[in-house]
């Protein structure tokens, strides 16, 4: 890897003398000069760099199970394979979005920290489509929760939550745009406590539903049939815990660190 890193470095220093001599031209001439880096620049930068990586990360375990998904599973229903690769699709969308974030922060404004706070498509590919997203499994536990529980007041009032959780994705990505500064993201308090407040009840309720849901359909008569109700309910649990325990953390830190919101605000 530092090998690779220093490969790239060298790829894009000036060939020449001379194209540098023209690149500290230009820049001395700039009509706007970029303001002095902060000391606290790790602070600012850190958290996208960071988020960004891990949004790679989790794709790539995506990638995995959407493969294993589609060798263990040919026979399922249409609207089954609709859904599950059209979510791999819209994660794909959102992954390469925020990997465009990553080059205009990074690469394209490398020591600009007007580029650096400029949202750029962050707004669409962090609140917009992971709120689509989550809706879209949200709706899908919400279906399993009515076949389970044969009755539709549950999973309505679920499904309650998890539409004012993607009002509140929706609101703060046309917020985003229209702050145009990642830090005063934190100044759209109310849309972004919609969202993450609304998916975080949305997935412990979820949890708990599908829990109880599971747990009464145990029989004692088949213990096989058990063993796999007890994986799927630690499956659920685990899953569905984890979201909104990161739904809860983005919004503390939004909220007790108003002045450097781009620590939450990363895609």
């Amino acid at each position: 890897m530092d090998a690779l890193f220093f490969t790239l470095t060298t790829l894009s220093l000036p060939s020449s003398p001379e194209a540098g001599a023209s690149i500290m031209a230009s820049a001395s001439t700039s009509a706007t000069p970029l303001p002095p880096i902060p000391h606290d620049i790790a602070s600012i930068a850190g958290p996208q760099i960071i988020s960004i990586m891990l949004n790679w990360f989790l794709y790539g375990i995506l990638v995995i199970q959407t493969y294993i998904y589609y060798q263990c599973f040919p026979d399922d229903h249409l609207r089954i394979k609709v859904l599950v690769y059209g979510v791999f699709t819209l994660d794909t969308i959102q992954s390469v979005c925020a990997t465009a974030d990553s080059f205009h922060w990074f690469g394209k404004g490398y020591g600009n920290l007007h580029m650096l706070a400029d949202p750029y498509i962050a707004p669409f590919d962090a609140p917009i489509l992971d709120g689509m997203i989550a809706f879209t499994v949200q709706t899908f536990f919400c279906w399993r929760i009515r076949v389970l529980q044969k009755s539709w007041w549950l999973p309505s009032f679920v499904f309650v939550f998890a539409l004012a959780s993607l009002a509140g994705a929706i609101a703060s990505g046309i917020g985003g745009f229209q702050v145009h500064n990642l830090m005063r993201i934190g100044t759209l308090k109310w849309q972004l406590c919609l969202w993450l407040v609304g998916s975080a009840v949305t997935d412990t309720l979820i949890a708990v539903s599908m829990t109880y849901l599971l747990l009464r359909s145990r029989t004692h008569d088949y213990d096989q049939t058990n063993n796999i109700l007890v994986r799927i309910v630690r499956l659920t649990i685990e899953t569905n815990t984890l979201t909104a325990s990161v739904a809860i953390t983005v919004l503390v830190c939004l909220l007790a660190i108003p002045n450097n919101a781009s620590i939450a605000a990363a895609p």
